[in-house]
């Protein structure tokens, strides 16, 4: 080793040796002056803070992480909107002219929504066709996997194309929320420097808003409406205006609130009647007895604009268990809602007696809340009830059309735009089997299940048979009375016996008694699956009515109170018969009385 290394070596030992000598007495230091350290130390109690668990203390609990923020409200969240708009081949539409109605859209959705809408406007590049054949043929998966942006709310699909001398708006609205896709609405230009307002007007027309069912009360709802707290600056685009109508629908979710299923509620709409910027109170319309608005971790009653955009719409009926089957010759009766004011009742005449009982004595009307006071001298002072301020109005439904469903089970029901919520009540027979609400133009063909009348038709159609039957027998019986008596008149005997003959051979009540009696026997037999009993009380009635007509016209009374008839005039014939034959004997003859003169005296004869 050279001597330059011993000499580095020998430096560096005598650098830890002195680093460790430096540590022990430090350490010695600290020693001596712990005791007078606790003793200074004030006698609070040490700090809560978790410590980490570590092998030396086991027991310690981890430290808890930082509790989440609140969730904002989702009156205070704006929707997330991406507007995609394809435009075809045309050489009007230059790519200077894109950018342009790109920009001016971008100003109008501004200057309309305002901080309701995160906007953002694109020119779309993946449509194929790029016109409303393209358009229609979307579905809401593949709009989904084009946007891919969980973040988004709603997507609008529009397409500029030319038709003619004109261009041809269309679009559809993506919603995340409802995981729907809306039909198709389209609008005309003519003038290409309109072009951007009208994409705009279209835009317009295709939002939908969003509201929470927060309660429904006897009818009543309250709602709170998506991004509520931001006022448009137009008024035309007010998402809770009055007479707005919204279809409910529900979200459910699984234990890590990630959605599961979203059900639309058929036959339901929802009609605002009030709102405050983003609270509202709607009335609520339903053929369907699903509650609403019960809200829970698992499931929770949304609701989504509802705009129309046909003229008409198709409604094919079919039964809710063969929904292939039509129902064909069904009545469709249409009836629009409107409301009327309530009847006022006569105020009620005071009776003197009445009239001199004390206030204190005198009880307030049945529904009416009166108010007591206490007077300084005990006494209780009784004020009349209050009357509920304004007047008050009731629903009245009237007939406006009357419908038949053709071979396929179809009617065509319009639009009135001036009262667009309709009821329809389907009947069959006289038998109501179902009324439920309608919006008609929210798409152009629509299937209504409703329930299968078919057993009761065909207990109506074998009771009218055995009906007919019974019908026939009775006309044939009274016939048969008929020639009897004209056989009996023209003294043909033969033919009376025969014709007597064939009356008695004519069925009887005990005949068709044990008809309808198989008949109800069968039907019972049907119904046990379907355990329906207001079929069974129909059935019931059926039968009772058909066994009152079996007792008036066959009774046992009456049929042989006929065939006594029928016997007695063969027994007159024949008395009359013998008294002729006596009258013409051979050897008998009858003194005839002499005549009496004219001027004999009646004494002496």
């Amino acid at each position: 080793m050279s001597p330059k290394r011993c000499r580095c070596r020998k430096s560096i030992l005598n650098f830890q040796f002195s680093i460790s000598s430096l540590q022990s007495v430090l350490y010695f230091l600290a020693s001596l002056t712990a005791p007078i350290f606790a003793q200074d130390a004030p006698t609070t109690p040490a700090a809560t803070t978790p410590v980490a668990a570590t092998p030396a203390n086991p027991e310690a609990k981890p430290p808890k992480p930082p509790e989440p923020p609140p969730p904002i409200p989702m009156e205070l969240q704006p929707y997330r909107v991406r507007i995609s708009i394809a435009f075809d081949e045309l050489p009007s539409l230059t790519p200077r002219v894109r950018q342009e109605v790109l920009n001016d859209l971008t100003v109008w959705i501004d200057r309309t929504y305002g901080e309701m809408w995160n906007a953002s406007v694109e020119e779309n590049h993946w449509l194929t066709p790029e016109n409303d054949e393209g358009l229609s043929r979307l579905t809401w998966p593949q709009v989904g996997a084009q946007l891919a942006d969980k973040e988004l709310d709603k997507a609008i699909v529009l397409c500029v194309s030319g038709q003619g001398g004109l261009l041809r708006l269309c679009g559809r609205e993506w919603d995340r929320m409802t995981q729907q896709l809306s039909v198709r609405h389209e609008r005309f230009v003519g003038d290409r420097r309109a072009l951007a307002n009208e994409l705009g007007v279209l835009i317009r027309d295709l939002f939908r808003p969003l509201v929470l069912i927060e309660s429904v009360e006897a009818g009543k709802g309250r709602v709170r409406v998506r991004a509520g707290e931001f006022p448009p600056p137009d008024p035309s685009v007010e998402q809770l205006a009055v007479g707005n109508f919204f279809q409910p629908l529900l979200r459910y979710y699984n234990k890590d609130r990630e959605v599961t299923q979203v059900q639309m509620v058929p036959w339901s709409y929802l009609l605002m009647e009030s709102s405050d910027r983003s609270h509202g109170a709607c009335s609520i319309h339903t053929g369907l007895r699903l509650p609403l608005g019960k809200n829970s971790k698992r499931m929770e009653s949304w609701a989504i604009g509802v705009r129309p955009s046909f003229a008409e719409t198709r409604i094919r009926l079919t039964p809710h268990n063969n929904p292939t089957k039509p129902l064909i010759g069904y009545q469709v009766n249409i009836y629009e809602r409107v409301m009327v004011p309530a009847p006022q009742a006569p105020p009620p005449e005071e009776k003197p007696a009445e009239a001199a009982k004390p206030a204190s004595d005198q009880k307030p009307a049945p529904g009416a809340k009166a108010s007591v006071e206490k007077k300084e001298d005990g006494t209780e002072e009784v004020e009349a009830p209050k009357k509920p301020a304004g007047p008050q109005f009731v629903a009245q439904f009237n007939k406006v059309r009357e419908l038949v469903t053709d071979r396929r089970g179809r009617v065509t029901v319009p639009l009135n735009p001036e009262r667009p919520l309709i009821w329809l009540y389907v009947s069959s027979g006289g038998n109501l089997l179902g009324r439920f609400p309608f919006i008609p133009g929210v798409a152009s063909s629509a299937t209504a299940e409703l329930p299968d009348d078919s057993l009761r038709l065909q207990i109506e159609s074998r009771l009218e048979l055995l009906r007919a039957e019974l019908i026939d027998t009775v006309a044939r019986r009274a016939l048969l009375i008929v020639r009897v008596k004209g056989a009996a008149k023209a003294s043909d005997w033969p033919r009376f016996t025969e014709t007597l003959a064939e009356f008695d051979r004519q069925p009887n009540s005990k005949h068709f008694q044990t008809l309808l009696d198989a008949t109800k026997a069968a039907m019972l037999k049907k119904m046990q699956p379907k355990k329906d009993k207001s079929l069974e009380k129909k059935l019931d009635k059926l039968c009772g009515e058909s066994a009152e007509l079996i007792a008036r016209y066959l009774s046992d009374e009456k049929i042989k109170q006929q065939r006594d008839e029928l016997v007695e005039l063969k027994k007159s014939a024949d008395e009359d018969a013998n008294d002729a034959g006596r009258q013409q004997v051979p050897g008998v003859r009858r003194a005839t009385p002499a005549p009496v003169p004219a001027n004999a005296n009646p004494a002496t004869l």
